[in-house]
């Protein structure tokens, strides 16, 4: 061991854990053995006085474990803003399809009402050429459209 290291920081974490892994084992031995690796010395060994290798290890742990949970919060974060971005593309999804749907109505329901008007004035033609049953039965069909875009009008104006 040595004294190269002149902040607790700079010693590297497999120094660190090396000398964890002989305290661990020395703990176990009889008192001469034990208190011979637990000494601190001048000038301190970073690397190797017992309580300047268990302070900084406990350091370290600390700032791993806060930042672990720091980590774990910003997956959590992201986790939720990703199913919140999800949950908003679904909401979109749903209502560009019923905006689709009642776009789709409107329009069903114009092209009717233009196919009614339509038949109207060949009704009208058919009974000024005295053509008086041909002309009912265009009625009849331009009636019927009309109907039909009614419904459709009435169906998106309830959504």
């Amino acid at each position: 061991m040595s004294t190269k290291y002149k902040h607790g920081d700079h010693v590297p974490t497999e120094v660190l854990a090396k000398r964890l892994d002989e305290l661990a084992d020395v703990v176990g031995r009889p008192g001469e053995e034990r208190d011979r690796e637990l000494t601190r010395r001048i000038p301190a060994e970073l690397d190797r006085d017992a309580d300047l290798v268990l302070s900084e290890a406990a350091t370290r742990l600390t700032a791993l474990a806060a930042l672990c949970q720091e980590g774990a919060a910003v997956l959590e974060r992201t986790a939720n803003d990703t199913l919140d971005g999800r949950n908003m593309a679904v909401r979109l999804r749903e209502a560009n399809t019923s905006s689709l749907a009642r776009l789709k109505a409107q329009w069903q329901a114009e092209a009717l009402e233009v196919f009614a008007i339509h038949w109207r004035h060949q009704a009208h033609i058919a009974a000024e050429a005295g053509h008086i049953m041909q002309a009912d039965a265009v009625c009849d069909v331009a009636d019927d459209a009309n109907e039909r875009a009614a419904e459709l009008r009435r169906q998106f104006e309830e959504e």
